[in-house]
């Protein structure tokens, strides 16, 4: 399976699933008003400093960073 990875998709099934958590972890921060607790247990993280450290790494900058201070989301993303 791992080699339909890499010929498909170009990256491992490890590096497939980081991305679809990071993904998600970017939705959950921009459009919801969760904790970043929140997020990173809703997006499959263990802890709010492992989403962190892995979001900043993928994205140089951090989670908190996605929404102004203060800021409130009119619509809750839902997902299904």
């Amino acid at each position: 399976m791992e080699q339909l990875f890499l010929r498909y998709l170009k990256c491992s099934p490890r590096r497939h699933y980081l991305d679809l958590q990071l993904g998600l972890a970017w939705q959950l921060g921009e459009r919801t008003d969760m904790l970043l607790f929140g997020v990173a247990l809703a997006s499959g993280f263990s802890s709010h400093s492992l989403l962190s450290r892995k979001f900043e790494r993928q994205f140089s900058i951090s989670p908190s960073e996605l929404r102004p201070t203060g800021r409130r989301s009119s619509t809750p993303l839902h997902i299904a």
